[in-house]
């Protein structure tokens, strides 16, 4: 099982270099995330748009891309689970969706064991490896 935050499915999104590299080691595994991924991922996108670095015809293809994807995930809801979990990386304090990740990735590692973390975040790799969590590919 790979976990994806939102820098990792953003890249599969807008089909980044790192992803097309990535994209054929996945295959074999299942893919799990938060569902506030898809929230991330709405929001991000219209930020694209209104910058105008992606077009409003692909900003509403990449909206249908991700009702698509949503099929394809095992997806976790924010719940207690998550929100009064105790688990924080040791030297750093990272962003709340941040946590979110890492604690719903800690979350699926404890019913499946060889549960990675996939991010494309430096920051966000560092806070993962600080919470035991194994990094998918290190980039």
């Amino acid at each position: 099982m790979v976990y994806l935050d939102a820098s990792a499915y953003l890249a599969s999104l807008l089909e980044e270099k790192v992803w097309s590299q990535m994209s054929i080691k996945l295959q074999r595994y299942t893919l799990a995330t938060s569902s506030i991924l898809f929230l991330e991922s709405h929001r991000n996108l219209l930020r694209l748009m209104q910058s105008e670095t992606i077009s409003e015809d692909m900003y509403f293809d990449l909206l249908e891309c991700i009702d698509q994807d949503y099929r394809n995930f095992i997806v976790k809801n924010v719940d207690a689970d998550v929100v009064l979990s105790k688990a924080y990386p040791v030297a750093m304090l990272p962003k709340s969706l941040d946590l979110i990740h890492l604690r719903t990735c800690l979350w699926f590692g404890r019913t499946f064991p060889d549960c990675s973390f996939l991010t494309f975040d430096k920051k966000q790799a560092r806070a993962a490896k600080q919470m035991g969590l194994k990094l998918f590919d290190e980039f």
